[in-house]
């Protein structure tokens, strides 16, 4: 459900009322580190291996996902080679 959600959010800093409130289902305002715990497993399945991270925690705000661009050399086409005539 957290990965959920910050999918739905994909770009934008959710806080942490917004994710007890709509992960965990839970309106209080005393967290337990419930948060940094699933924070950090998430962080480590999907940043692990990459050279770019998309899971960022925003200090004293929340958390961020984003989503990598693909780098111009990825992108780039090949240009085909000069015509001889």
């Amino acid at each position: 459900m957290l990965l959920q959600f910050l999918a739905q959010n994909v770009g934008r800093v959710v806080t942490r009322a917004e994710l007890m409130e709509h992960v965990w289902d839970d309106t209080q305002t005393n967290y337990s580190n419930i948060i940094d715990v699933y924070a950090a497993r998430l962080r480590r399945k999907i940043d692990e291996g990459e050279r770019d991270a998309m899971f960022a925690t925003v200090r004293g705000v929340g958390f961020r996902l984003d989503v990598p661009t693909p780098t111009a050399s990825k992108t780039r086409r090949r240009s085909a080679a000069p015509r001889r005539e």
